[in-house]
């Protein structure tokens, strides 16, 4: 649902339209989602929330890395080591609140090498959403990535 979000947000914020053939291809995915998440097992209005605030939040930010990346006339890769610091110290600052630190030395080797590989995985993720998004749109990374 994060594809029809970030077409919708950058109709709204941006005035980018979409052909109507984008726009049918886009409703038959919503009616895709309703119809298989109708019957969903253990679906809660709680968990529903939780979800549209998810899909939500990541389509405003897909839209936002391309419009900063045209607005300041960067690179991908400009915007994203300007902002990583601040997202890295936004989280240095909550963590505490909402974390407990583990004991390094209690996580068995295999787990940590996992955790490492985890992320550069993510790294590589970020920098190619950066990157898809500044050469193309949000809408084209949201395809690409599915």
């Amino acid at each position: 649902m994060t594809t029809p979000c970030v077409a919708l947000l950058q109709y709204l914020f941006i005035g980018k339209s979409i052909s109507g053939l984008t726009i049918g291809a886009l409703a038959g995915v919503c009616i895709g989602v309703a119809l298989t998440n109708t019957g969903a097992a253990g679906t809660t209005t709680l968990g529903a929330s939780i979800a549209v605030a998810a899909f939500t939040v990541t389509a405003f930010y897909q839209v936002w890395i391309g419009k900063k990346i045209k607005d300041f006339g960067l690179s991908s890769p400009q915007l994203l080591l300007n902002q990583a610091p601040i997202a890295v110290g936004l989280l240095a600052l909550l963590a505490p609140f909402f974390d407990t630190l583990p004991n390094v030395e209690e996580i068995p080797r295999d787990t940590l090498v996992v955790l490492f590989l985890s992320g550069l995985a993510a790294a590589s993720l970020n920098l190619s959403q950066f990157l898809i998004i500044g050469r193309m749109s949000a809408l084209t990374f949201n395809v690409a990535s599915k």
